[in-house]
């Protein structure tokens, strides 16, 4: 995983996208260049590389020769695309926060329903000591 602070990776922003390209890469495009453009939000978890053609079924993924340009080249038609379809730039790919607000409220209703679950499965106490003759 990259962090902002890595020192293998030159960290740039555009256009609301975070690009990540390994130090060791060249100016001119080559196949031996990494450059990953993430969504903010998704930044480090999901990238996408940028160049890598993994759309085969079998065999080995393609690698085509890539540069930063290739990256910002990506990123400018990302942003057509979507707003195109009338997407928000940043909901595009990562969860909306009101998702993750509403399954957190499925999740904690869960864990109440299973308590009262286990509470209502727990044998009943009598408080009787025994019968008096």
């Amino acid at each position: 995983m990259i962090a902002m602070d890595d020192p293998d990776y030159i960290i740039e922003e555009y256009k609301g996208r975070i690009i990540a390209s390994h130090k060791s890469n060249v100016s001119q495009k080559s196949m031996d260049n990494i450059i990953i453009v993430y969504d903010k939000l998704d930044f480090p978890d999901y990238g996408f590389y940028i160049g890598l053609d993994d759309s085969k079924n079998i065999g080995y993924r393609k690698m085509e020769p890539v540069n930063m340009e290739d990256a910002r080249n990506y990123i400018d038609w990302l942003s057509e695309v979507t707003n195109k379809k009338g997407i928000q730039q940043d909901r595009s790919v990562s969860v909306p926060l009101p998702i993750k607000e509403v399954v957190g409220q499925i999740l904690s209703e869960v864990a109440l329903k299973r308590l009262e679950n286990k509470e209502a499965q727990s044998p009943i106490k009598s408080r009787k000591k025994g019968r008096g003759i």
